[in-house]
């Protein structure tokens, strides 16, 4: 009885770890990010306050330590800012 809880457990655990790498790999092909949708139209007009809030929220970093930061982070249960 131990044996199928374990098995199904980390079944799960696999399930949901593959279902966040295709969901973060997903939303991060999307064009444009979280910056160009907050800034709109002014994106294009002033690319240093896009640059520097890409800065300030890990925009600029490789997608693979993101997903690494937020991985770590939602262990803790702590999602990030909303």
């Amino acid at each position: 009885m131990f044996r199928v809880v374990a098995t199904r457990l980390a079944a799960g655990i696999v399930t949901l770890l593959a279902a966040s790498i295709l969901i973060f790999a997903t939303v991060d092909f999307l064009p444009g990010d979280a910056v160009t949708a907050y800034l709109g139209r002014d994106a294009a007009a002033d690319p240093t306050a896009a640059a520097q809030l890409r800065k300030q929220y890990g925009l600029d970093r490789p997608v693979i330590v993101r997903y690494g930061d937020w991985i770590s982070g939602a262990v803790r249960l702590d999602f990030g800012v909303s």
